[in-house]
């Protein structure tokens, strides 16, 4: 990013063994093809550090959707993630055809539209009932999440987060 706090490397499953291990593992890929109901491949696994920084966005550059469309991403935390580090954040249920209904209602957003300003989020969540998750983690910790939810790495309030993710199409 511009304030050169969140740093990744595109293919890491081409420098590390272990990294190759998680890019090509059967059951994650399975679960994805159960969920989305079709074949799926790994295109390839992101090494991801954020690091704190005064003004970071976190991971992503802020709140948004990778697709309008269903979209399947392995997300493995490789150090303890709290609050203060950039923990994976989601909208619930704002993958749901409804939602895309209320995006056009309530914050006047075109159907395509794929990224949110905070202070759209803040209100939606104080005034409209929309449920924030959070997924704190203990290093290990994976997640298996339909990134057309609308989602972010928070913005970290200290330290660093260190994550792989698996991109599959």
């Amino acid at each position: 990013d511009h304030i050169d706090s969140d740093r990744r490397i595109y293919g890491s499953e081409y420098i590390n063994s272990e990294i190759k291990n998680f890019n090509e593992n059967f059951f994650i890929k399975k679960i994805g093809e159960d969920y989305l109901d079709c074949k799926i491949e790994c295109l390839m696994t992101l090494a991801n550090c954020v690091k704190f920084k005064a003004n970071n966005k976190g991971s992503g550059g802020g709140w948004h959707k990778d697709s309008i469309y269903k979209q399947y991403k392995s997300i493995l935390y490789l150090n303890d993630v709290t609050d203060l580090n950039g923990p994976f954040e989601l909208i619930k249920n704002s993958n749901k055809f409804w939602w895309s209904i209320f995006n056009i209602s309530f914050l006047k957003k075109k159907i395509f539209e794929t990224r949110f300003e905070n202070k759209e989020i803040d209100y939606l969540i104080k005034y409209k009932d929309i449920k924030k998750i959070t997924l704190l983690g203990k290093k290990g910790t994976l997640i298996l999440v339909d990134t057309s939810m609308i989602h972010r790495g928070s913005p970290l309030r200290e330290h660093e987060r260190y994550a792989l993710t698996n991109y599959f199409y």
